[in-house]
């Protein structure tokens, strides 16, 4: 239980709803491997993308509106898979933000 409350506390106290609904998908669906969201999002998954947990997906083609690409892809990174992995499993998870 302490765990659970520790990786709790690292969790909702270093990402925003949108990245902890990602973070949930991941643990729910262990095959994903990429994500596909609006283009203009990646603020929204910022901390993923700064610890990187996520990787984002450049020049993958398709439309652009005032350079703002229509749709854009993001890409679960080996550490991204590892600490969704050690969460599911109630291990701890380190805060990666520690080094900022």
């Amino acid at each position: 239980m302490k765990t659970y409350k520790a990786n709790l506390s690292v969790i909702s106290d270093r990402y925003g709803e949108m990245e902890r609904r990602i973070l949930g998908l991941l643990a729910e669906s262990p095959q994903a491997d990429r994500i596909r969201l609006p283009g203009g999002w990646d603020i929204q998954l910022m901390y993923l993308i700064k610890d990187g947990l996520l990787s984002v997906i450049r020049g993958n083609g398709g439309i652009s509106i005032a350079g703002l690409p229509m749709h854009q892809e993001f890409v679960v990174t080996p550490a991204g898979r590892a600490f969704v992995d050690r969460w599911v499993r109630a291990e701890p998870v380190e805060n990666v933000a520690d080094d900022d």
